[in-house]
C-alpha cells in the first residue's frame, strides 16, 4: 500500500526523532506534535486526517495517550491509534483492548511487529473511510428538508437515543442511516430490527441472542441483533408495534447497557447507540395505554419530524431527477411530467414516487422515448390526508418537536440498507 499518514505525539524530543526516523524510512508521512492540546487544535483542522495515531502513553502536559485518543472521539473522530509504553498498568492495558480502536505496542519491542500494526491498521481505516464514502453517496438526502438536516447536524455527534417520526415511506431509515454515517461510530454496523415484522415469541432471541440448547432447535450459540451492532447504531423500525412483554425486556437493556442471551448465566455488555422510528404517535399510544412512558422517554431524548412529500412538493421534482439518474435516463422531465407528479397528493410518499417514477423510467426506455405523463399510473390530485392516529407525532402545533430528558442513556449500533430511497 502507499504511505500512510500518521500523527505522532510524543513529549520525548530523542525518542520521537528516532521513532519519526523509522516511520519515514517505511514510507509514511508524518506529523509531530509534542502534547495533547497541540495534538487537538491539529486534528480540528487537518485536512486530511491521518490515518493511524501513534501515540506515547506518558504525555506529562495532560494526562496520557489513551486520555487523547478518547478527546478525539468525543470530537467525533474515528481514528485508529497505537499506544506506546512499559509503564501502564494492567488496568490501562484492559481499557486499551477493550477500547477497539486502540492498540498496545510495548516499548522496546520487534520493531516488525510495530512496522506490522501501523501498515495493517492504516490499511483498515483507509477500507473504513472508502465504505463510509460510499455509503453517503447511496443515502444522500435530497430536497431542502432544511429543519431535518438541521436537528440531525446537532444531535449526530452525540450518543443521545434518537426518535424519528414520520408517515410510512417518508424515508425514516435513510435519515437514521445519516445520523450512523455522521456520528463517531460511522465506521460501525448500522443494525435494522423491523419491531412490526418479528413475533412477540422471537422478538427476545432476536434481539439477545441465545445459548446452544436455550430451547428446541438452538442448535449453536448465536448473537442477537444488540450484539451484532457493538460498537455502532441499532436502528428500531416501527417501535411502535412492539408488544407491552417486549417493551419491557428492551427497557431493562436501555437502563443496564447489558443483558444475557437466553439459557445463560452470563451478562454481556455492548457498546451502542439506539435510534428508534415510528409511523405512530406514541403519546396517543401512552395515554391508551399502548406504549410505555418509561420506554418511550428513554428513546426520545430528541425526536426527528420527517415531513410527508405533500408538505414539499418543491422537492418532487428533484427526488425524481435523483431516481432517474440512478436509473441512467439522460433526459430532462418535461413541464407537463413535473405538473402531472407535482399534482399528485402521494400518500405513499417517497416510495410511492420511485415506483412510480422508476416504472415509468421502464416504459420510456424500452420504447426508446422520453416519459410522457399518461406514463405516470396515478390521477392528478389523488391522495387522502392522514386523519386521527395516522398522523405522526409532532404535527400538532401544540408537540414539540424535540424532547429533553434530565437522564443520558447509552445508544445502539447497526443498520443493513435493503433499499435505497432516493431521500430522507
Amino acid at each position: 500500500m502507499n504511505g500512510a499518514l500518521l500523527l505522532l505525539v510524543d513529549d520525548e524530543p530523542e525518542f520521537a526523532e528516532s521513532l519519526q526516523s523509522h516511520l519515514k524510512k517505511w514510507g509514511h508521512g508524518v506529523v509531530f506534535r509534542r502534547g495533547v492540546r497541540d495534538s487537538l487544535d491539529y486534528l480540528k483542522n487537518a485536512d486530511p486526517l491521518p490515518d493511524v495515531l501513534v501515540l506515547d502513553f506518558e504525555l506529562h502536559d495532560s494526562g496520557t495517550g489513551l486520555d487523547l485518543w478518547e478527546r478525539t472521539r468525543a470530537l467525533g473522530l474515528c481514528l485508529p491509534a497505537i499506544v506506546i509504553s512499559d509503564k501502564a498498568d494492567e488496568k490501562h492495558k484492559k481499557k486499551i483492548a477493550d477500547a477497539g480502536a486502540l492498540y498496545w505496542y510495548k516499548l522496546g519491542g520487534d520493531l516488525d511487529q510495530f512496522r506490522g500494526m501501523v501498515g495493517e491498521h492504516a490499511r483498515i481505516h483507509r477500507q473504513q473511510k472508502r465504505r463510509w464514502e460510499e455509503d453517503l453517496t447511496s443515502n444522500k438526502l435530497v430536497g431542502d428538508l432544511s429543519d431535518v438536516r438541521e436537528r440531525m447536524g446537532k444531535f449526530a455527534p452525540t450518543e443521545a437515543s434518537i426518535l424519528i417520526l414520520g408517515e410510512t415511506g417518508t424515508g425514516k431509515e435513510l435519515v437514521a442511516w445519516n445520523l450512523h454515517l455522521h456520528s463517531r461510530r460511522r465506521y460501525g454496523p448500522l443494525v435494522r430490527v423491523n419491531c412490526a415484522a418479528i413475533p412477540e415469541t422471537l422478538i427476545e432471541s432476536e434481539l439477545f441472542g441465545y445459548e446452544k440448547g436455550a430451547f428446541t432447535g438452538a442448535l449453536t450459540q448465536k448473537k442477537g441483533r444488540l450484539e451484532v451492532a457493538h460498537e455502532g447504531t441499532l436502528l428500531l423500525d416501527e417501535v411502535g408495534d412492539l408488544s407491552l412483554a417486549s417493551q419491557a425486556k428492551l427497557l431493562r437493556f436501555l437502563q443496564e447497557n447489558e443483558f444475557e442471551r437466553l439459557g445463560a448465566t452470563t451478562t454481556v455488555r455492548v457498546d451502542v447507540r439506539v435510534i428508534s422510528a415510528t409511523n405512530k404517535d406514541l403519546r396517543r399510544e401512552i395515554a391508551a395505554k399502548r406504549f410505555r412512558e418509561d420506554l418511550y422517554m428513554r428513546l426520545a431524548a430528541a425526536e426527528i419530524r420527517v415531513p410527508p412529500l405533500r408538505e414539499r412538493r418543491d422537492d418532487i421534482k428533484l427526488i425524481a431527477a435523483h431516481i432517474l439518474a440512478k436509473k441512467g435516463y439522460e433526459h430532462a422531465l418535461s413541464v407537463e411530467v413535473v405538473a402531472r407528479l407535482e399534482a399528485h397528493t402521494w400518500p405513499g410518499n417517497v416510495r410511492e414516487l420511485e415506483n412510480a417514477v422508476e416504472l415509468a423510467c421502464d416504459m420510456a426506455m424500452r420504447l426508446e422515448r422520453e416519459i410522457v405523463p399518461d406514463d405516470f399510473m396515478i390521477k392528478d390530485g389523488e391522495g387522502y390526508e392522514p386523519t386521527g392516529d395516522s398522523r405522526p407525532m409532532g404535527t400538532d402545533k401544540d408537540v414539540p418537536l424535540a424532547v429533553s430528558v434530565p437522564s443520558t442513556n447509552q445508544s445502539i449500533k447497526c443498520l443493513t440498507w435493503e433499499s435505497v430511497w432516493c431521500i430522507l
